[in-house]
């Protein structure tokens, strides 16, 4: 019986090469993706051609705090990062950002409400602090309630006849102020001669922290004295003897009377108080005075807050409340403050988050984002704009919102988004299959940082994995890629913090704290899945018999395993490799090392290398599974050989 026909392309030996390495996809399953990308790929960050480098693992515990933390921020005091954490206690903690990572108590367990509290930062002098039981501001050192408190006392008559520094005395509640008596009043008792318009005598006598200096204003021919000004009130305890001789100017033996009373009031507490007290003197020898205690209009409530155009700004269900121009402590109409009820159905709840950036304030409801610009100050009042532009998407998670290049991007149940302008655009289409089994009851909470010194977005979240069950992942967004890092196995929260102007990532399970990305000794578990190939003919059977892997690899070498996967089975494998370190004695014999079960210890050698194995694997697809903890590798590549068999083979 004569042969059948050899069908061209069958029983002969092909290759298949996967340099080009793209992003996850997890939108499709493992056949239906493009081939640059991956079924799965978790801390190894696809940069490009034939480079795959595995990403660093975290750092050590950095720093502890007590209780629970819930949110996490960065800001800048004179040039130094910080982080400031909030807890479910109510306490709240100041972290150093960098060694020794000092930790320092910014408040005491149940000064705030333990689950909405907020910070933004003023210049680089402090950061204010909202919190439904109030808005406060810490310098580094001191914390300051705002809220409800003296904000200032107005000297209404500065009274008379003071011959030392009294004490001020409030009505009722905590607060607490310094006075400062000086010159208010002063006539001319000796005009002396010799002077010129514009010199400035200095008072001689008494006890004086600032001594009170006055100001010619006009003189006689012969320079005497004729008007003058007071120039400096000063700041006395004990006052110099009347007429008062003087130092100073063109001329001399000028003299005057002088009138002390109040010339400043400081607060030094501002209390807590629902309507203002009533504040005397004692001591000091003073009448004739008159003051108000002015009770601050700042929000005594709020859950977000951020600063822009010179003004703060905190949210509080549907309120807005902003501040005067260049102040964080005025809330008052007659300074141009003030605040706005968002009456707006494009926002169907409240003002989830504030967020300042590209010269916008924005701000985000469950399912809306808008836009605050054009901030202005028209007859006495603050005028802005206020723009939707976007009335479908939102996001009810407030620390999953950050600024990435020029657009912001946010998370919600859906997927990320980023806001170019005023388009909302998905980014996550890659990570649908992750999004379907994200547990959304836990933390949410995003950030930017360098990897391999390339700009990267990440968010974090819990992660129903099928195959280890529940536990914290993050996916990392550059160059239109998406990956999978694991970075602690308790992670919670994720929040970026800008040192020297490089942005780097922290994390913390709640009360250790460390960054993200930073040991890059540290043994890391990583994972690449090829997509399975098909080469266009998936009716086809194909037989793989040999597989390798192309890379660089570290100092120190753990085990690399693999399997060779088809449409419905896999096969596992400890990878050999074509370059081993041999150890050689004086003799020139060479010596074999075992482990603890007697076997041979082949001692991998670094730099670059094959991996490859022989197979025998036969299906309609083909692709691979690499895995190791080994860190620091550098993946180059993935080679299968294989032979087309038989068409529409079962």
């Amino acid at each position: 019986m004569p042969s059948l026909p050899k069908i061209p392309g069958e029983d002969r030996k092909e290759h298949k090469v996967f340099r080009d390495f793209g992003g996850i996809n997890t939108q499709a399953n493992r056949q239906g993706i493009a081939d640059t990308q991956f079924s799965w790929i978790e801390n190894v960050m696809p940069i490009g051609f034939a480079n795959a480098k595995v990403v660093p693992a975290q750092t050590s515990t950095l720093q502890t705090h007590v209780a629970t933390g819930y949110y996490y921020y960065q800001y800048n005091i004179n040039g130094t990062s910080y982080t400031f954490v909030a807890t479910t206690g109510g306490a709240a903690y100041q972290i150093l950002a960098t060694s020794p990572y000092t930790i320092t108590t910014i408040a005491a367990a149940g000064t705030f409400s333990g689950t909405s509290t907020q910070i933004a930062q003023w210049k680089n002098e402090r950061i204010l602090i909202i919190d439904t039981n109030g808005y406060k501001s810490w310098d580094g050192t001191t914390l300051t309630s705002i809220s409800n408190a003296v904000l200032s006392v107005t000297i209404n008559q500065a009274g008379t006849g003071f011959t030392g520094r009294p004490t001020v005395v409030f009505s009722s509640g905590t607060a607490a102020a310094t006075a400062t008596v000086g010159v208010v009043n002063a006539t001319l008792t000796a005009a002396g001669t010799g002077y010129a318009v514009g010199d400035v005598l200095t008072i001689s006598g008494g006890t004086a922290g600032t001594a009170a200096q006055m100001r010619v204003t006009t003189v006689s021919g012969a320079g005497a004295i004729t008007a003058f000004s007071i120039y400096l009130s000063g700041d006395y305890t004990a006052m110099p003897s009347n007429p008062a001789s003087c130092t100073g100017g063109s001329g001399s033996a000028a003299t005057f009377t002088l009138y002390f009373g109040l010339v400043l009031i400081t607060v030094t507490n501002g209390g807590t108080y629902t309507t203002a007290p009533t504040i005397t003197l004692s001591g000091g020898g003073g009448n004739g005075y008159s003051l108000t205690a002015n009770i601050s209009a700042a929000p005594s409530s709020g859950t977000t807050i951020a600063t822009y155009s010179g003004r703060v700004w905190i949210g509080n269900g549907r309120t807005l409340n902003y501040s005067a121009p260049a102040s964080y402590t005025d809330f008052s109409t007659i300074s141009a403050g003030g605040n706005t009820i968002i009456s707006d159905e494009t926002l169907t709840s409240n003002i989830n988050q504030l967020l300042t950036a590209n010269n916008f304030l924005y701000f985000f409801g469950d399912d809306s984002v808008n836009v605050i610009a054009d901030v202005r100050v028209s007859s006495g009042s603050t005028l802005f704009s206020n723009t939707n532009i976007s009335a479908s998407l939102g996001t009810t998670f407030p620390y999953a919102v950050d600024p990435y290049y020029r657009a912001i991007w946010f998370m919600n149940k859906s997927g990320v988004y980023a806001m170019f302008g005023a388009t909302p655009k998905k980014m996550s289409e890659d990570l649908d299959g992750i999004f379907a089994l994200i547990d959304f009851t836990k933390p949410v909470s995003a950030g930017t940082c360098y990897i391999n010194n390339i700009f990267c977005f990440a968010v974090s979240f819990t992660y129903q994995d099928p195959d280890t069950g529940s536990r914290p992942v993050l996916c990392v967004y550059f160059d239109k890629k998406w990956f999978v890092a694991s970075q602690g196995s308790t992670l919670r929260f994720i929040w970026t913090v800008s040192i020297s102007g490089v942005d780097t990532l922290f994390g913390s399970d709640g009360q250790n704290v460390y960054q993200c990305f930073g040991n890059t000794s540290g043994n890391v578990s990583w994972k690449m899945v090829s997509k399975l190939f098909d080469d266009n003919v998936p009716y086809q059977d194909k037989q793989v018999t040999k597989f390798g892997v192309e890379c660089t690899l570290p100092a120190t070498v753990s085990q690399l395993t693999a399997s060779m996967d088809s449409e419905n089975q896999s096969q596992s494998y400890t990878l050999a490799t074509t370059s081993y370190a041999t150890w050689v004695n004086n003799s020139g014999a060479t010596v074999l090392w075992t482990n603890n079960s007697s076997s041979v210890v082949s001692w991998l050698a670094t730099g670059y290398t094959w991996f490859r194995q022989d197979v025998s694997m036969i299906g309609h697809y083909y692709g691979v599974t690499v895995t190791s903890t080994t860190p620091s590798f550098l993946i180059q590549g993935m080679m299968w050989q294989f032979e087309k068999r038989s068409l529409w083979g079962s």
